[in-house]
């Protein structure tokens, strides 16, 4: 066959929706950026011109593409792409209306998000896979060269003389309900709470876990409904992120292989949520014990969790502080079994920090979590806890926080999920951490974790001031007995920092059930 071709994508996808610390509005972005090629692009670009000849739906059945079955056929949806093919016939200049009519819709319905669009003209026309292959390199290769030297201005101009919006800083220059009260707010913020309703409603109807919460259960609008109380006011992002993903799509011999994958990796994706649905679900009542959960105000009662992202092999969800660890390695054994090994980044955080700073420090967890995985295949987890204002990256904050003068490295992960035998595993930290639960008092914990900042002489002098006082670490954890004889093993590595920073988001409750 011989086509043409638009690909278009969504840039700075990230920042979009974790911009503001207003839970309703990560929300209502994360829906706009879901639905912006099915909504915008199909349903009110190319149904309305194409009618009869647009075949939509053939991509999601891995149908291969040996003809088009109308003038415009849809290739692929998925990763922040779109991918539309065209009849020989179809002239240039509506190949260029078509984008001109998408971007015009980007800048009114969902204000601030930022596209790009290249084309492929009546010059370079397709007529074998390979040449398919050949062309989509160049298409992405321009649609770089775009991003890196075209700047659309995608929002009102801030003159100074108008109030800002205080969510995202931009022009307020619309008046709406927000909450209790009505408010100035900028038309990306209000767009995005527009899109709320919608993107609740979708959660609860979707086939893969709908059926799960429905009737029963409702997910936060707000990040101070997700249970944390007063006095422990700490919230957890998680990114989680499938392993060698890039790789997997890179083996995709054909246009069809490449959209059936897609399509497959993002049921696999909700059939793991699922399975965290259900074990939130099931241990619900034990929640209570030491999370403040609430209901909506139809009486349905609030789940400690928030999804964010949920599409493809990339998964993002908020919750209580307290829970983060237990549903994050459930949905990692859950993805798992569904085929697909991942890594996760968990940054605890107060309620008031800056959201997108927590997001991007979970992205780089989650990033520092994967470098053991390319030696050791598996399921790697790492964490931190945020204390207020902090240094730019997380390596700057390791250095700070995390070091010591005999101890140059005071934190010991990343950590294995998939394997209890693993040197580094998740079941040993927890062990570690329920152990100093029950064998030290918490002022001795903090004590503790001074110590191991300090010399050899102080930490053997901690060692029988525990003693004498009837203190113990936990020494029964396969191969950690060396920690609980000179608190570090003879590469001078530890893995009490961490273990005392996890006590405080392990409750006891929890814990027990492990």
């Amino acid at each position: 066959m011989q086509v043409k071709a638009i690909l278009f994508d969504t840039r700075s996808i990230q920042k979009y929706i974790f911009s503001g610390n207003m839970l309703r509005t990560n929300i209502g972005a994360s829906y706009l950026v879901d639905r912006l090629f099915e909504d915008l692009l199909v349903g009110k670009v190319l149904k309305p011109k194409f009618r009869e000849e647009l075949d939509a739906e053939s991509w999601r059945k891995g149908a291969e593409f040996t003809a088009l079955s109308g003038q415009c056929q849809v290739a692929l949806i998925g990763g922040g792409n779109a991918l539309l093919l065209f009849a020989e016939e179809v002239p240039d200049t509506e190949l260029q209306d078509i984008v001109t009519e998408f971007t015009s819709l980007v800048l009114t319905e969902c204000p601030g998000l930022r596209t790009g669009a290249a084309i492929m003209g009546e010059g370079e026309l397709i007529d074998t896979e390979e040449g398919f292959r050949e062309c989509n390199k160049r298409m992405h290769q321009k649609l770089k060269a775009y991003q890196n030297s075209i700047f659309p201005q995608v929002n009102v101009p801030y003159t100074g003389l108008t109030l800002s919006c205080d969510v995202n800083g931009e022009a307020a220059n619309r008046y709406m309900q927000v909450r209790a009260e009505q408010r100035f707010v900028s038309q990306e913020v209000g767009a995005k709470l527009d899109a709320v309703g919608r993107a609740n409603k979708r959660l609860h109807e979707d086939e893969a876990f709908g059926d799960v919460i429905a009737d029963r259960y409702a997910f936060p609008m707000a990040l101070d409904e997700l249970g944390q109380k007063e006095s422990e006011d700490y919230i957890a992002i998680v990114h989680i992120d499938g392993n060698n993903m890039g790789t997997q799509f890179s083996d995709c011999r054909t246009l069809a292989e490449n959209a059936q994958k897609s399509v497959e990796v993002s049921r696999k994706t909700k059939r793991a949520f699922r399975q965290l649905l259900l074990h939130v679900t099931e241990g619900y009542e034990s929640y209570q014990s030491f999370l403040r959960l609430g209901r909506d105000d139809k009486g349905l009662r609030y789940l400690p969790l928030r999804p964010l992202i949920l599409g493809g092999d990339d998964v993002t969800f908020v919750c209580a502080a307290g829970v983060a660890v237990d549903f994050t390695r459930t949905f990692m054994q859950a993805f798992k079994a569904e085929g697909i090994e991942s890594c996760a980044g968990i940054v605890f955080l107060p309620t008031s920090y800056p959201f997108f700073r927590g997001y991007e420090l979970a992205e780089e967890l989650c990033g520092a979590a994967k470098k053991p995985s390319r030696n050791k295949p598996g399921c790697y987890l790492d964490f931190l806890r945020l204390h207020g204002e902090q240094a730019s990256s997380l390596e700057d904050i390791r250095a700070q926080e995390y070091s010591g003068h005999l101890l140059r490295e005071l934190h010991f992960g990343p950590y294995r999920v998939d394997s209890a035998e693993d040197f580094r595993s998740l079941d040993k930290l927890l062990a570690c951490s329920r152990g100093l639960q029950d064998g030290m008092a918490r002022n001795r914990m903090k004590r503790l974790r001074n110590v191991l900042q300090r010399d050899e002489h102080d930490m053997q002098e901690f060692l029988q001031q525990l003693k004498r006082a009837g203190g113990k670490l936990p020494g029964n954890i396969p191969l950690w007995e060396a920690f609980a004889c000179a608190l570090h093993d003879e590469h001078k590595r530890t893995p009490y920092a961490d273990a005392i920073e996890l006590t405080e988001f392990l409750p006891e409750e929890v814990a027990a059930d492990e």
